[in-house]
């Protein structure tokens, strides 16, 4: 069952769509590093993390929000939801963001495999799981 405002994850979906778009960008793009700065920078945010209560290390990277306007350059989306499934795809740590790390492996590698979720697990709407880990839990 699928709950209110979530869809469907489908993961061979989005790795048919994932080996699409990677053909497209490879193309387009020269190096991982022009694509990042051409489609992914514009649409980064910095973020900053506080590793044991000393060291401050600050990264680029495409929160959820902003995900959608960069798989929108890509003018072979085949479905309104198609950026939602590569986003859950390539989240790997599942921190809510698209690393210039987590893109880099989309560029480069021609299959990920995930593990971090269960086959037919839902995504909410706005990207968190929160209702389903409740449920998990209990």
């Amino acid at each position: 069952e699928t709950l209110p405002g979530c869809v469907r994850f489908e993961e061979a979906t989005a790795q048919k769509e994932l080996q699409a778009w990677r053909s497209w960008v490879q193309a387009r793009y020269p190096t991982m590093e022009v694509a990042w700065g051409a489609i992914a920078a514009p649409q980064a945010d910095s973020l900053s993390v506080n590793a044991h209560e000393q060291q401050v290390r600050v990264f680029s990277a495409v929160p959820w929000y902003n995900w959608e306007a960069v798989w929108r350059h890509w003018d072979g989306i085949t479905s309104s939801k198609s950026w939602q499934y590569v986003f859950h795809l390539l989240d790997h740590d599942k921190d809510q963001v698209i690393s210039r790390t987590e893109f880099a492996y989309a560029y480069n590698k021609t299959t990920i495999t995930t593990t971090t979720h269960a086959p037919g697990e839902h995504l909410r709407g706005n990207g968190e799981k929160q209702q389903q880990q409740q449920q998990q839990r209990q």
